[in-house]
């Protein structure tokens, strides 16, 4: 399997460099809505584009905003989910409202 990212930092060279040598990027998680977590995706995810990109609900601020489901995201890069908030969320979400990955 491939890598799954969790909160990515600024992708220097030698930072990719290290990932890339381990495995593919094919997972990057946002967690939380702190602006040190946020500021580096975007170029964060220009390095790895085919990465499928999990945010937390509730986005806001210079980089971005996301309501509770991928379709309100205005973050300026792909979002192929939010994690759920609460159990009728995650019931009534396709999949369960959660990534393949998270079983």
């Amino acid at each position: 399997g491939g890598l799954w990212v969790h909160s990515p930092q600024w992708p220097t060279g030698e930072f990719c460099q290290l990932l890339n040598e381990i495995g593919v990027v094919e997972h990057v998680v946002l967690p939380c809505n702190a602006l040190e977590h946020s500021a580096p995706m975007k170029a964060f995810l220009s390095k790895y584009p085919k990465a499928s990109v999990w945010i937390s609900p509730g986005q806001y601020g210079p980089f971005g905003s996301c309501g509770l489901n991928a379709s309100s995201s205005r973050m300026g890069y792909q979002v192929d989910g939010v994690f759920p908030v609460n159990d009728e969320m995650h019931r009534n979400a396709p999949n369960n409202g959660m990534p393949s990955w998270a079983n």
